[in-house]
């Protein structure tokens, strides 16, 4: 079963950015930026590399004078349903992804990377299409509300066999909502770190219970309050007196002009936040944790041949990566192992020339790009459109 989430994008490089590396600001974001690594289990794109995919983006916006580069979606699927330690099943997400995102927008340029790294483990797709059609030329003109979407997709997991949410039911997939709502225009520069932070809390191995969370938490200057409140009985008895517990997370807020301590409930950023959201991945890290020690014990006892990782590694579509945006770690460490190995002064400034040089033709092929777009635009489609895009020859 899977569930969706869609939007349009304004600026595509800051999201695909999160998408291959984490939330800036957070440790995940530096350890990967440190390491050459990212978060990457599974990606598709129909360019030679995510950095070509945004830059296309970005300059279909540009010449035709589109405030929208792309469309976002979201879409989730149960760990039940797709084991997140299973390579083969973290592809088939990655699979279904693409297929879900060209029946939606058939004719246009998408990227899907799939993430496993999450509060909870759920295998999930982040679907990026390039708001352009390469057939007609103009902007996408699918119907992007939530309602068509969640029926397309739907009508993909009925034709692969896999369950359909039900209308109105509640799962942990669908209140794990925080990656589907960090980019709402509602949510402040401080809820959006503050949601990151916490995010990356929940999904840290070490947070198995309430105690070792708060720890986690603590690390990153959060506090967490809990207040248990009694609900009464309803009148015509059909429920009972029980007890809610509720969560407030608080921190410093220093996007503003004076920094100061603010709280959040945990409901206003995410369902997956609050005390009944957590008790899941609770569960969950503490499974992980099992495998993990199990794991490192057969390794020291000789049990199978090979050394293996605790999360999926897939890469069943090479791509050719180039400098920005890449998800291709290894080739990134192969060039600095290479630099390394001259003296530091002329490995500096080899380094300095080659990114210059990389820098300007890289904003070459940019510029190329935008005029291409427009002088095709001309030919297929006529002078009369030029006016209605802003161009002028």
């Amino acid at each position: 079963m899977s569930v969706t989430n869609s939007k349009r994008i304004a600026k595509t490089r800051p999201k695909v950015e999160y998408e291959l590396y984490g939330a800036k600001g957070t440790e995940k974001y530096r350890r990967n930026k440190a390491e050459d690594t990212d978060r990457v289990a599974a990606l598709r794109v129909d360019a030679e590399s995510p950095e070509e995919f945004v830059e296309r983006a970005e300059a279909l916006a540009t010449a035709h004078g589109r405030r929208i580069e792309a469309r976002s979606l979201i879409q989730s699927f149960e760990s039940s349903e797709f084991d997140p330690n299973d390579p083969e099943a973290v592809q088939t997400v990655n699979d279904l992804g693409y297929e879900f995102a060209k029946k939606l927008h058939p004719n246009s340029d998408v990227l899907v990377i799939t993430h496993v790294d999450g509060a909870g483990g759920h295998p999930h797709n982040h679907i990026t299409v390039i708001n352009h059609d390469n057939v007609t030329g103009r902007a996408l003109q699918g119907n992007n509300m939530h309602w068509h979407v969640a029926k397309q997709n739907d009508e993909l997991m009925r034709e692969y066999g896999l369950r359909v949410a039900e209308l109105g039911s509640r799962n942990v997939d669908q209140r794990s909502l925080w990656e589907h709502r960090r980019e709402g225009e509602a949510v402040s520069e401080f809820d959006r770190q503050l949601g990151d932070q916490i995010e990356e809390s929940l999904a840290d191995r070490r947070s198995v219970d309430l105690a070792s969370y708060r720890q986690v938490l603590a690390e990153k200057g959060i506090d967490l309050d809990e207040k248990v409140h009694t609900i009464k009985a309803s009148a015509d008895g059909s429920t009972q007196d029980h007890e809610s517990i509720g969560w407030t997370y608080k921190a410093l807020d220093t996007t503003g002009e004076k920094p100061r301590k603010r709280r959040r409930k945990a409901s206003s950023l995410s369902e997956e936040f609050t005390h009944e959201g957590a008790q899941e991945i609770f569960k969950y890290n503490h499974e992980r944790t099992v495998r993990h020690e199990r794991l490192g014990q057969d390794r020291t006892a000789g049990v199978g041949g090979s050394t293996t990782q605790s999360g999926p590694v897939v890469d069943q579509h090479p791509i050719k990566h180039e400098p920005g945006l890449d998800g291709d770690a290894s080739k990134r460490r192969g060039t600095r192992d290479r630099r390394a190995a001259s003296s530091e002064q002329a490995g500096s400034h080899e380094h300095d020339q080659h990114g210059s040089h990389q820098r300007s033709a890289r904003a070459a092929a940019r510029r190329r790009l935008i005029d291409a777009i427009r002088e095709g635009d001309a030919r297929s489609v006529g002078g009369e459109r030029d006016a209605e895009r802003g161009l002028s020859h």
